[in-house]
């Protein structure tokens, strides 16, 4: 609790800037960042987030409307899409004064994004696009081997587990094993 005779931080330092704090979620803050900003402790931070329901609102709210933001975002380059583009074109005479502008349009293209397409599957529909990849290893003795690391490898974590076991990375085409 705060001391007698001193104001808290919610009075002081975050309450009146409730509107600022919600347009830095929208900008994408984290709460980390927000309470630098403040010049809070992050802890006191995550209080007012807990104990004050429009500050929850305000978080809540917001980060979800840049993360729709952003997904449309990521969905609108997966599949594409058009624009106009306008541009000013200036016609200038032997001494350099503008003697004409044109405003010009333009309708611009801009192809679906691979990348972008497999982002979206894999999060979306990761049980039939999620890059799995089934490794069993063996050790010197021919037997399995035990590994306390996840499931799912990335393609250097398991060359580096069998560097770091002294077995021989297999040579095998295409980026993945």
């Amino acid at each position: 609790m705060a001391k007698p005779g001193r104001k808290s931080a919610w009075i002081e330092k975050i309450e009146p800037r409730l509107f600022e704090i919600a347009g830095w979620c929208r900008d994408g803050y984290t709460d980390q960042q927000m309470s630098k900003v403040l010049n809070i402790h992050v802890d006191t931070f995550y209080k007012y987030k807990k104990l004050k329901p429009e500050m929850t609102e305000a978080l809540k709210v917001n980060k979800a409307i840049a993360d729709l933001t952003i997904e449309n975002s990521l969905f609108k380059r997966a599949q594409g899409y058009t624009f106009n583009e306008i541009t000013i074109e200036k016609q200038e005479d032997a001494e350099g004064n503008i003697t004409r502008t044109h405003r010009k349009q333009v309708k611009k293209e801009v192809a679906p994004d691979t990348k972008a397409i497999e982002r979206w599957l894999m999060n979306r529909k990761p049980d039939v696009w999620r890059e799995t990849k089934h490794i069993e290893l063996t050790g010197k003795d021919g037997g399995p081997v035990k590994s306390e690391k996840k499931t799912i490898m990335t393609t250097q974590e398991i060359e580096d587990e069998l560097k770091k076991r002294g077995l021989p990375v297999p040579e095998i085409g295409g980026e993945d094993l």
